[in-house]
């Protein structure tokens, strides 16, 4: 007898996750019906087929178990719902993995992480240092300027041109002031 499955059931029919079998049925990898169904034989036929199984992944069914909200506590639903990273551990430490941004992950990644985020840093403070950041922020101000300008007129029903005259030049002196380090102010 054929069975047709919905992916939740498929995917726990075949111990496979259910996001890759889903990434599978919209890359066509395996067949779906017409009517979102999944035809069990098939679908494991493809796989075999088309599928390179030693890259896949299986469901851990121990960490995918239901959660009696009454006996546990929130911090047990918590780590139970936390993805892990299981790529290959760091030789040397005396832990696998770390809470990283709350998602476990190897030593080796998150020092990479920390890497990145360092980076990323000292681009931040040579751009503030150079002064990109701040002609960037003036320009993004002076393109604004226009626009708002148009929206407002329509709303409030004014010139356009006298508006953006306004809003411009208010910009420009705010940007001006800024550079020569005074302080955000609203119009004299």
């Amino acid at each position: 007898m054929v069975e047709y499955l919905s992916l939740g059931a498929l995917a726990k029919r075949l111990g496979r996750d259910k996001s890759g079998l889903s990434r599978h049925a919209k890359n066509g990898t395996i067949p779906r019906r017409s009517d979102g169904k999944f035809d069990l034989e098939k679908v494991k036929t493809a796989l075999t087929k088309n599928v390179d199984l030693s890259k896949a992944r299986t469901v851990d069914r121990r960490a995918t178990t239901p959660v009696d909200a009454s006996t546990s506590t929130p911090r047990q639903r918590a780590q139970r719902s936390t993805p892990i990273d299981r790529r290959a551990p760091v030789g040397g430490y005396d832990v696998e993995a770390i809470l990283v941004d709350g998602k476990f992950m190897t030593i080796r990644n998150a020092e990479a992480l920390a890497e990145t985020y360092r980076a990323r840093l000292a681009k931040m403070q040579y751009d503030a240092e150079s002064g990109d950041a701040a002609k960037a922020e003036a320009e993004a101000w002076t393109a604004w300027a226009p626009r708002a300008a148009d929206k407002l007129a329509e709303e409030l029903g004014v010139d356009r041109r006298k508006l953006t005259a306004v809003l411009e030049d208010l910009v420009l002196r705010q940007i001006e002031d800024r550079e020569a380090g005074g302080k955000f102010r609203v119009g004299d």
